[in-house]
């Protein structure tokens, strides 16, 4: 996918925390992203960037988004989470 160069400086120059308002002030940007995946801008923009595929993970549940710079983590805190569970374990 063909990312604009408005939105790649955009990306650069702006704060996480920023983002999601500035893409939300650019209508050109906005009907760039409009079709990508996701519940929000933040997330609408990290899917279309990365151009990411919303699998479930290898135990059938839905990752959570986080954030720009973080993107998918597990679906849920360890003691929930089977997949956070055995990566913790694999990580000790």
């Amino acid at each position: 996918m063909i990312i604009s160069t408005e939105l790649e400086t955009l990306i650069a120059t702006t704060s996480p925390s920023k983002l999601a308002g500035n893409v939300r002030n650019n209508p050109a940007i906005m009907a760039e992203i409009e079709n990508s995946i996701g519940d929000t801008i933040t997330e609408k923009l990290y899917n279309h960037v990365t151009e990411s595929k919303l699998t479930p993970c290898q135990h059938g549940n839905n990752h959570v988004f986080k954030s720009f710079n973080q993107g998918y983590t597990f679906c849920g805190n360890a003691a929930k989470c089977k997949c956070a569970a055995d990566a913790i374990r694999d990580n000790i």
